[in-house]
């Protein structure tokens, strides 16, 4: 005896109306590969999406990041991290989410700037043997795009980058508080001799 009884099965009629041509692109398409995970190294990736969360299983509230790797074999493929929002963690993705310009409640419901950046991933494993990605450190390298720059340079370290680059000059260390008394000190001795 069979399981389920055809007569009362869908038809693809029935779902896609009158639509002949889902047939032959659902007979011409190739089946994806199975999905496998990355290897475990440094990947650079853009910051595509983020958006509040739930775990799965546990319901605990998350931020959920989206990142797309940018560069190499794996362009293309998209790894995620979650920032979880609860208990201890709470300060934790606070300090990460800073990192990618999310510093502020309401800005968890708004859709992150898209950012490049380099990612640590590691390859892990469940108590069930699945292997699967985990993300574990992100570094923000700058925007995509320059004019969705999310870190500007100030006015003042821009004005003097260009000042010093007119004159074909390097940038000085700034002189501690020490070398400016070590300075004046001078000053005073060769004035008073």
């Amino acid at each position: 005896m069979r399981p389920y009884d055809n007569a009362k099965k869908s038809k693809l009629s029935d779902i896609f109306g009158d639509r002949r041509d889902f047939a032959a692109d659902f007979d011409a398409a190739e089946a994806a590969p199975e999905y496998t995970p990355v290897e475990a190294d440094e990947y650079i990736a853009d910051l595509v999406d983020g958006g509040l969360a739930q775990h799965p299983r546990t319901k605990t509230p998350s931020y959920k990041t989206v990142f797309e790797i940018a560069e190499g074999p794996h362009k293309g493929r998209r790894l995620y991290k979650d920032y979880y929002l609860s208990g201890p963690a709470l300060p934790y993705s606070k300090a990460g989410l800073a990192k990618i310009c999310v510093k502020t409640a309401a800005e968890l419901e708004a859709a992150p700037e898209v950012v490049r950046c380099r990612l640590n991933v590691s390859l892990r494993e469940s108590d069930s043997g699945t292997e699967y990605n985990e993300v574990d450190k992100v570094t923000v390298l700058g925007p995509v795009d320059a004019s969705l720059n999310p870190f500007p340079p100030k006015r003042d370290e821009d004005e003097s980058k260009r000042s010093i680059a007119k004159k074909g000059g390097k940038t000085k260390k700034p002189a501690s508080a020490e070398e400016k008394k070590a300075k004046d000190d001078a000053a005073d001795e060769s004035g008073e001799s």
